[in-house]
């Protein structure tokens, strides 16, 4: 039997400039950025996640 799982890789941090978000997105990951005491997702709607 094949594995089918997909892997999709994402970017954690407390601070990212536009550039870092940017390059991070382009290269078809998440950015998790920190929000007060919880963690922000910022997708724009046409995001194509890379899958592994």
């Amino acid at each position: 039997m094949q594995d089918k799982r997909k892997i999709h890789g994402a970017i954690a941090g407390a601070v990212f400039g536009q550039e870092e978000k940017y390059a991070v997105i382009e290269a078809g990951m998440y950015v998790l950025e920190q929000s007060g005491d919880t963690i922000k997702m910022d997708i724009p709607h046409t995001f194509v996640p890379k899958e592994w």
